[in-house]
Protein backbone atom coordinates (compact mmCIF):
# COMPACT_ATOMS: atom_id res chain seq x y z
CA UNK A 1 0.00 0.00 0.00
CA UNK A 2 1.32 3.44 -0.95
CA UNK A 3 0.05 6.46 0.99
CA UNK A 4 0.80 9.83 -0.59
CA UNK A 5 0.04 13.16 1.07
CA UNK A 6 -1.43 14.67 -2.14
CA UNK A 7 -2.91 11.61 -3.90
CA UNK A 8 -4.06 9.43 -1.00
CA UNK A 9 -3.71 5.68 -0.50
CA UNK A 10 -3.06 3.41 -3.48
CA UNK A 11 -3.22 -0.40 -3.42
CA UNK A 12 -0.01 -1.69 -5.07
CA UNK A 13 0.15 -5.50 -4.81
CA UNK A 14 3.13 -7.45 -6.16
CA UNK A 15 3.83 -11.17 -6.42
CA UNK A 16 6.71 -13.11 -7.95
CA UNK A 17 7.94 -16.67 -8.12
CA UNK A 18 10.87 -18.73 -9.34
CA UNK A 19 10.89 -22.41 -10.21
CA UNK A 20 14.02 -24.49 -10.80
CA UNK A 21 13.51 -26.33 -14.11
CA UNK A 22 16.90 -28.07 -14.11
CA UNK A 23 20.14 -27.78 -12.11
CA UNK A 24 21.18 -24.76 -14.21
CA UNK A 25 17.83 -23.36 -15.44
CA UNK A 26 15.25 -21.25 -13.60
CA UNK A 27 11.81 -20.01 -14.62
CA UNK A 28 10.80 -16.64 -13.12
CA UNK A 29 7.53 -14.69 -13.26
CA UNK A 30 6.07 -11.62 -11.59
CA UNK A 31 2.92 -9.51 -11.58
CA UNK A 32 2.42 -6.20 -9.85
CA UNK A 33 0.94 -2.75 -9.71
CA UNK A 34 2.91 0.46 -9.14
CA UNK A 35 2.03 4.06 -8.38
CA UNK A 36 4.41 6.89 -9.37
CA UNK A 37 3.57 10.36 -8.11
CA UNK A 38 5.01 13.45 -9.82
CA UNK A 39 7.85 15.03 -7.85
CA UNK A 40 7.70 18.63 -6.59
CA UNK A 41 9.66 20.02 -9.55
CA UNK A 42 7.35 18.27 -12.06
CA UNK A 43 4.39 20.16 -10.58
CA UNK A 44 5.83 23.49 -9.42
CA UNK A 45 8.94 24.20 -11.53
CA UNK A 46 8.91 27.95 -12.21
CA UNK A 47 8.67 28.93 -15.87
CA UNK A 48 12.21 29.53 -17.07
CA UNK A 49 13.60 30.61 -20.42
CA UNK A 50 16.59 28.76 -21.90
CA UNK A 51 19.68 30.82 -22.71
CA UNK A 52 19.16 29.67 -26.31
CA UNK A 53 16.07 28.08 -27.88
CA UNK A 54 16.17 24.39 -28.80
CA UNK A 55 14.26 24.34 -32.06
CA UNK A 56 10.99 26.10 -31.26
CA UNK A 57 11.22 25.30 -27.51
CA UNK A 58 12.30 28.39 -25.56
CA UNK A 59 12.05 27.18 -21.95
CA UNK A 60 10.52 24.81 -19.44
CA UNK A 61 7.78 24.93 -16.83
CA UNK A 62 5.98 22.75 -14.30
CA UNK A 63 2.48 21.34 -14.70
CA UNK A 64 0.24 21.62 -11.64
CA UNK A 65 -2.46 19.53 -13.38
CA UNK A 66 -0.14 16.50 -13.67
CA UNK A 67 -1.66 13.27 -12.33
CA UNK A 68 0.27 10.32 -10.86
CA UNK A 69 0.85 7.37 -13.15
CA UNK A 70 -0.40 3.88 -12.35
CA UNK A 71 0.88 0.73 -14.01
CA UNK A 72 0.17 -2.99 -14.03
CA UNK A 73 3.20 -5.04 -15.13
CA UNK A 74 3.89 -8.71 -15.75
CA UNK A 75 6.95 -10.61 -16.90
CA UNK A 76 8.04 -14.20 -17.32
CA UNK A 77 11.31 -15.69 -18.42
CA UNK A 78 13.96 -18.37 -18.22
CA UNK A 79 17.57 -18.00 -16.99
CA UNK A 80 20.23 -20.60 -17.73
CA UNK A 81 23.85 -20.97 -16.74
CA UNK A 82 26.84 -23.09 -17.67
CA UNK A 83 30.46 -22.95 -16.59
CA UNK A 84 31.22 -20.32 -19.27
CA UNK A 85 27.91 -18.63 -20.03
CA UNK A 86 24.83 -17.04 -18.51
CA UNK A 87 21.71 -16.29 -20.53
CA UNK A 88 18.12 -15.15 -20.15
CA UNK A 89 14.99 -14.64 -22.22
CA UNK A 90 12.10 -12.62 -20.76
CA UNK A 91 8.70 -11.53 -22.01
CA UNK A 92 7.13 -8.45 -20.43
CA UNK A 93 3.96 -6.38 -20.60
CA UNK A 94 2.94 -3.10 -18.91
CA UNK A 95 -0.37 -1.21 -18.98
CA UNK A 96 -0.07 2.44 -17.90
CA UNK A 97 -2.79 4.87 -16.89
CA UNK A 98 -1.82 8.57 -16.89
CA UNK A 99 1.73 7.83 -18.05
CA UNK A 100 3.97 10.84 -17.32
CA UNK A 101 5.83 11.97 -20.46
CA UNK A 102 7.57 15.13 -21.72
CA UNK A 103 5.26 17.33 -23.81
CA UNK A 104 5.36 20.84 -25.21
CA UNK A 105 2.77 23.51 -24.60
CA UNK A 106 2.25 27.09 -25.73
CA UNK A 107 2.36 29.79 -23.07
CA UNK A 108 1.88 33.51 -23.34
CA UNK A 109 5.02 35.51 -22.57
CA UNK A 110 5.88 39.18 -23.04
CA UNK A 111 6.55 38.91 -26.77
CA UNK A 112 3.51 36.70 -27.53
CA UNK A 113 3.11 32.92 -27.44
CA UNK A 114 6.08 30.58 -27.04
CA UNK A 115 6.61 26.81 -26.80
CA UNK A 116 7.76 25.40 -23.46
CA UNK A 117 8.81 21.91 -22.39
CA UNK A 118 6.76 20.42 -19.54
CA UNK A 119 5.32 17.07 -18.46
CA UNK A 120 1.88 15.74 -19.31
CA UNK A 121 -0.18 12.58 -18.93
CA UNK A 122 -0.91 10.02 -21.64
CA UNK A 123 -4.31 8.59 -20.66
CA UNK A 124 -3.45 4.99 -21.60
CA UNK A 125 -0.26 3.36 -22.85
CA UNK A 126 0.76 -0.27 -23.31
CA UNK A 127 4.25 -1.69 -23.72
CA UNK A 128 5.07 -5.32 -24.51
CA UNK A 129 8.32 -6.89 -25.49
CA UNK A 130 10.98 -9.52 -25.24
CA UNK A 131 14.58 -9.28 -23.99
CA UNK A 132 17.37 -11.72 -24.76
CA UNK A 133 20.79 -11.59 -23.09
CA UNK A 134 23.80 -13.86 -23.27
CA UNK A 135 27.15 -13.54 -21.48
CA UNK A 136 30.06 -15.69 -22.52
CA UNK A 137 33.39 -15.92 -20.72
CA UNK A 138 36.03 -16.13 -23.45
CA UNK A 139 39.11 -15.87 -21.20
CA UNK A 140 39.32 -15.45 -17.41
CA UNK A 141 39.37 -11.64 -17.78
CA UNK A 142 37.45 -11.30 -21.07
CA UNK A 143 33.69 -11.60 -21.53
CA UNK A 144 31.34 -11.06 -24.44
CA UNK A 145 27.86 -9.75 -23.72
CA UNK A 146 25.07 -9.79 -26.30
CA UNK A 147 21.66 -8.19 -25.69
CA UNK A 148 18.57 -7.79 -27.84
CA UNK A 149 15.29 -6.07 -26.96
CA UNK A 150 12.15 -5.91 -29.06
CA UNK A 151 9.46 -3.58 -27.79
CA UNK A 152 6.03 -2.63 -29.09
CA UNK A 153 4.30 0.39 -27.59
CA UNK A 154 0.91 1.97 -28.17
CA UNK A 155 -1.03 4.76 -26.54
CA UNK A 156 -4.47 6.34 -26.59
CA UNK A 157 -2.81 9.31 -28.33
CA UNK A 158 -1.75 7.16 -31.35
Amino acid sequence: MDDHSLYGAQFTPRISTTVRLAPRAVLHASLGRAFVAPVFDDLFKPTELFAQAIGEVVGETGNRALKPEKVWSADAGVRWQSSRSLGEVSLYWSRYRDLIQPVTRRLRIQDGDAVFLTLGNVAEANIAGVELTQRLRILPDLQAHLSYTYQQASSSDD
